[in-house]
């Protein structure tokens, strides 16, 4: 594989990580922020990234249950 590849492939890998079946509501906005966040912060997600991210998906699921959808 070439190094392009392995690039696509190592963010595929970080968004299935991301995108769960818990978390299949996210919008693709939030999930893109996830994983740029995740690939931008040397030595990987640390306790500062992890309560960014989590803060994240609070926003985003407080979004998804003021729609009413569930």
């Amino acid at each position: 594989m070439t190094a392009t590849n392995d690039s696509v492939e190592r963010l595929f890998s970080v968004a299935g990580q991301v995108v769960t079946a818990k978390r299949a509501c996210l919008d693709p906005s939030t999930v893109t922020l996830l994983v740029f966040l995740h690939e931008t912060i040397p030595g990987g997600i640390e306790r500062e990234s992890y309560e960014i991210i989590e803060s994240a998906l609070e926003i985003e699921n407080d979004k998804y249950l003021d729609t009413g959808d569930q």
